[in-house]
């Protein structure tokens, strides 16, 4: 009996002692298991970081793209990912006190006010930033157009993008890391093993950020040209109108230009010219220079200007040299018999004093003057075209034609 107690005694020794053994065998391995994965995640921050890089570039084009264009597979991870970011949500929103509501709405409210306080300096300094602006915008317009081996449409890309990353990690590096747009290279190496699937959406989200961002500077260096032309073309046509304004005929009519349809421009503008005045001025005009008056913003106001140059003054003759000789001649003539006929009357009254011939000349001379003066004609053109009336009949013409000379 004794012998068996002892033998029972000894089993349960050695069965604890194989327990023992067996505990301690498996807490060896959980503490190596751990280790392992420690190990792991220091062993080479590069790979933590790389392995991350590319499970969030994945998850952000699954995000990203259409369903119609992902495999079956990816569609279930979509779904899974945006599963995962609704319960995130979900919980921060249950998290948020309603300090944190009140201190969003005022920062919300505040971002907004200051965005209309910007808004309007903006317009009112627009006024007078005008022409600097546009001067800028037309060298940069030509400075685009310029072929440059060395910046090619993605080289300008990426230096833009580049731009715009250094500018988040400098704006954003007092920020809590959940917060920022950018971190350093090292700050997410340690995220990463603190928190590895926090940082792990935090790259997703950021590199669908990133994806949008290049798509809006491909599509603004895409459109930059045309905005300028537009641009232009809005400002050139604010000074059309002013031309217009006071030279309406210089705008063909709808009608017209419905006629003439089918022709070539200069057919058109032959036809426009042939009809119109102001129409044929207004295009020698921009003939004379091209460049000046339709490449400048303000080139039809130039035109006008110029138009208005060009127009005649009020009053003035527009006959020939020789009309205007002519002219002189005949009102000189005309002249002459009336004081020859006002100095017979005169000698046969027998009445009143005699006009002696001095005064006579005078009247005559001063009358021919005045009349060759509005019409632009000098005293020596004057006397040459009375000598040209010296060989017309009567006496009374031809005394008064070297009285002209004498005086």
């Amino acid at each position: 009996m004794v012998d068996k107690l002892k033998k029972a005694e000894q089993i349960a020794k050695d069965t604890q002692a194989k327990m023992d053994e067996s505990k301690a065998l498996e807490a060896k391995k959980e503490s190596e298991s751990k280790e392992a994965v420690k190990i792991e995640k220091t062993k080479g921050s590069k790979s933590i970081v790389d392995d991350a890089e590319k499970k969030a570039e994945n998850d952000a084009r699954v995000l990203s793209a259409k369903d119609e264009e992902l495999s079956k597979e990816d569609k279930g991870h979509k779904a899974e990912l945006l599963k995962a970011k609704e319960e995130k949500d979900n919980k921060a929103k249950k998290e948020e006190t309603i300090d944190d509501k009140l201190k969003r709405t005022k920062e919300e409210t505040q971002k907004r006010i200051d965005e209309v306080i910007g808004e309007l300096k903006a317009q009112k300094a627009e006024s007078q930033q005008d022409k600097e602006k546009i001067a800028g915008m037309e060298a940069e317009l030509a400075d685009l157009k310029k072929p440059k081996a060395e910046e090619t449409k993605a080289g300008k890309v990426k230096q833009l993008f580049n731009d715009r990353i250094a500018t988040y990690l400098e704006e954003d590096k007092a920020k809590p890391r959940d917060e920022r747009r950018e971190m350093p290279k090292d700050e997410l190496e340690q995220w990463l093993i603190d928190d590895y699937i926090e940082a792990s959406d935090w790259m997703t989200d950021r590199n669908i950020r990133r994806n949008q961002e290049k798509k809006s500077i491909v599509t603004d260096i895409d459109e930059y040209p045309k905005r300028l032309a537009d641009d232009f073309v809005s400002k050139q046509q604010e000074s059309l109108k002013k031309l217009v304004a006071k030279y309406p005929d210089v705008m063909p009519s709808k009608e017209k230009l419905a006629e003439l349809k089918g022709k070539s421009k200069d057919e058109i503008d032959q036809v426009l010219a042939s009809e119109n005045e102001e129409y044929k001025v207004m295009l020698e005009i921009v003939k004379s220079n091209p460049k000046k008056y339709l490449e400048a913003i303000d080139g039809p106001e130039q035109v006008m200007v110029e138009m208005d140059r060009r127009k005649p003054a009020k009053n003035t003759i527009t006959l020939t040299q020789e009309e205007l000789q002519q002219k002189i001649t005949e009102a000189a003539t005309v002249e002459a018999q009336r004081l020859a006929s006002l100095d017979e009357g005169l000698s046969s009254s027998g009445s009143g004093k005699k006009m002696g011939n001095a005064e006579k000349k005078s009247e005559t001379r001063l009358k021919q003057e005045e009349i060759a003066k509005k019409a632009g004609i000098s005293i020596e053109n004057l006397n040459a075209a009375i000598d040209r009336r010296e060989t017309i009949p009567g006496a009374s013409v031809k005394q008064t034609a070297e009285s002209f000379k004498e005086d």
